[in-house]
């Protein structure tokens, strides 16, 4: 609807469900849990951490018939616009949809059409922690390539180093560009680090789950790779988690990366990635840095 053009932006709130209609892994299906988060992501969202109460300097002013109402006059509760418009449930990763685990998530997607609206929900974040929301650029020719190393903590979905796959970026492809590869643990990095980080790269590599939400601070232009594990969804199917989100992320180049299992814990599971896998991961990488040559 246009409605984030002439400087017209999203008021973000945050509505409480009723208990029988909570979100899954939602702060309010595990309150507990939820604490250290919340403490964690309130900068994000403008809350002052010690108030609970916006950092933004927001005043509501009562106008009746054009003009500045006296303060005796009766303030209504409501708050009006001539292009305003509502909803539930708009930023999330897949709404009260599921997040991949089997054949019949992919039915329907969640976040179809909303890309304008997740960048401005990036750039509302990065703003209010002081981080630059600049497009990508390749300052001196330097891609920068970071690897989220051990960003899930479920067992099937550990990725360890990708110490192979830097390796094989190297021999195949040092020569061609100019590549600066990071490797971090992003839970070792503060919520700031981790934005700069990713926000100044210009292909992010990780694994899915919670802690490939970081990919929300890629710059406009960026490329994203997802290695999700192909038989960790149910009966055996590939698990792509919180594919609504990343593929709508209009911003961005999505790609997913089928991970074999790496034990025998499934009938018929493959032992880990064959030479294929990793020829494709190269090949791919080729084709983005190409991309990115020519922006």
């Amino acid at each position: 609807f246009d409605l984030l053009e002439d400087g017209r932006r999203l008021i973000y709130m945050r509505y409480m469900l009723p208990p029988k209609l909570k979100l899954w892994a939602s702060c309010d299906w595990k309150v507990k849990e939820c604490v250290k988060m919340m403490e964690k992501f309130m900068p994000l969202m403008g809350i002052k951490r010690e108030a609970f109460s916006t950092i933004h300097n927001f005043t509501l002013t009562h106008v009746a018939n054009g003009l500045p109402a006296d303060d005796s006059v009766v303030k209504s509760k409501y708050v009006c616009s001539p292009t305003g418009t509502a909803g539930l449930g708009m930023a999330t990763d897949h709404g009260i949809d599921k997040h991949g685990w089997g054949p019949s998530d992919f039915a329907r997607s969640h976040n179809k059409n909303r890309a304008a609206s997740l960048y401005a929900f990036r750039n509302y974040m990065l703003t209010n922690i002081g981080v630059s929301t600049a497009p990508l650029k390749i300052v001196g020719g330097k891609f920068r390539i970071v690897f989220s190393i051990n960003s899930s903590s479920t067992g099937a979905r550990q990725m360890g180093s990708f110490d192979r796959r830097i390796k094989l970026l190297g021999e195949r492809l040092g020569e061609k560009y100019d590549m600066q590869i990071i490797k971090k643990s992003l839970q070792h990095l503060s919520l700031v680090e981790q934005a700069e980080l990713v926000s100044t790269a210009a292909i992010f590599v990780t694994v899915c789950g919670g802690g490939a939400v970081s990919a929300t601070f890629l710059p406009k232009g960026a490329a994203l790779f997802i290695f999700f594990q192909d038989e960790e969804g149910e009966l055996g199917t590939p698990a792509r988690l919180d594919w609504d989100y990343f593929n709508h992320l209009g911003y961005i180049r999505t790609h997913w990366l089928p991970r074999p299992k790496q034990t025998k814990v499934m009938p018929g599971s493959k032992l880990g990635p064959s030479e294929v896998d990793y020829d494709g991961f190269v090949r791919l990488m080729d084709q983005e840095l190409d991309i990115l040559s020519h922006l």
